[in-house]
């Protein structure tokens, strides 16, 4: 392997490292300074496009922002669609809330740095975005009591506590579908997470789906949600078929237009207008010249089909 590093941009043994707007240290994760700058000197939103600006700085951050999703609704309300501007006192008091929040923004910690293996279903962090997906509680309820009842889940979780062995063919076959992202997986308050998504047990898996699907939102839009918040084994062909039988998004789903055919006017004499193109029969190439007043046509055994041995045939 043959890897060039370039000295005045290479850095190491640093304390932290600022990287895609967040700043990397040895402690955790932090926020960069300056995205938190920009939005804590943010002017008061004077129109929903300004609102949808803030939405999507403070978005970026949402992983610092403990209940982001209660925090903002106030403001995600005046971006509905005929919803009429009224920036209120519980507008401003959520953009007050949402500023404080971000001043007062924690370190995040890995699982592997001190962070607790269990806990309460209140110690999930916010990164996982389940608010934003709206599951409600009680649903996050029945996805641990489902996870404690699986038998691939049991194994997973004796798997991340114990170690995983090296090659797939050592694993259970019911942890099988896991093994490719191994190295993902933790566990928090008896519910398996990959990276900050929920891995969904098979019983539950049904009415995830059609909370998923709840708005009717389309195949690309409930696929984004599904892979920012929850994790099944084959889970983009499995919502793929599930939304495919959605009778009410199949009524109004809009078709793909056809294109209307596109006619040449009829030229006023022979050899006015022409088509040529070249085709390939029994190794041989050929040029084929079309005239589009008769529909006589030539054909031209060629040796070499590039552009100036085709401008010489012509002529």
């Amino acid at each position: 392997m043959n890897i060039t590093l370039k000295k005045d941009k290479f850095e190491y043994t640093l304390e932290s490292l600022h990287f895609i707007g967040h700043v990397l240290t040895a402690n955790g994760l932090k926020p960069d300074p300056g995205k938190v700058h920009a939005v804590l000197n943010m002017p008061t939103p004077i129109s929903p496009a300004a609102v949808q600006r803030l939405n999507g700085m403070v978005k970026y951050l949402a992983k610092f922002i403990p209940s982001l999703s209660q925090l903002n609704e106030p403001l995600r309300k005046l971006t509905h669609k005929n919803q009429l501007w009224n920036w209120s006192l519980e507008c401003q008091q959520a953009f007050d809330n949402i500023k404080q929040a971000l001043s007062q923004a924690p370190v995040l910690k890995t699982l592997g740095s001190g962070f607790p293996d269990q806990g309460t279903v209140d110690q999930i962090p916010e990164s996982i975005h389940l608010a934003d997906l709206a599951v409600p509680e009680k649903q996050l309820q029945d996805i641990q009591t489902a996870t404690a009842s699986d038998t691939g889940l049991h194994t997973v979780k004796r798997l991340i506590t114990s170690g995983s062995p090296e090659h797939r063919s050592q694993v259970p076959p019911e942890a099988q579908p896991y093994f490719h992202c191994k190295h993902e997986l933790s566990i928090l308050d008896n519910i398996v997470f990959k990276g900050d998504r929920c891995v969904v047990p098979q019983s539950a898996c049904e009415a995830i789906r059609k909370e998923l699907h709840s708005a009717h939102l389309g195949v690309e839009n409930t696929l984004r949600c599904a892979r920012e918040t929850v994790f099944w084994p084959g889970i983009t062909a499995d919502l793929k078929e599930f939304l495919s039988k959605c009778d009410i998004c199949n009524t109004f789903q809009s078709e793909q237009p056809k294109e209307p055919l596109l006619h040449h006017e009829l030229p006023d004499r022979p050899w006015e207008k022409i088509g040529i193109d070249l085709m390939s029969l029994v190794g041989h190439q050929y040029l084929v010249t079309v005239d589009y007043y008769t529909h006589y046509f030539e054909l031209d055994h060629m040796t070499n089909t590039n552009t100036e041995s085709v401008v010489k045939r012509l002529k």
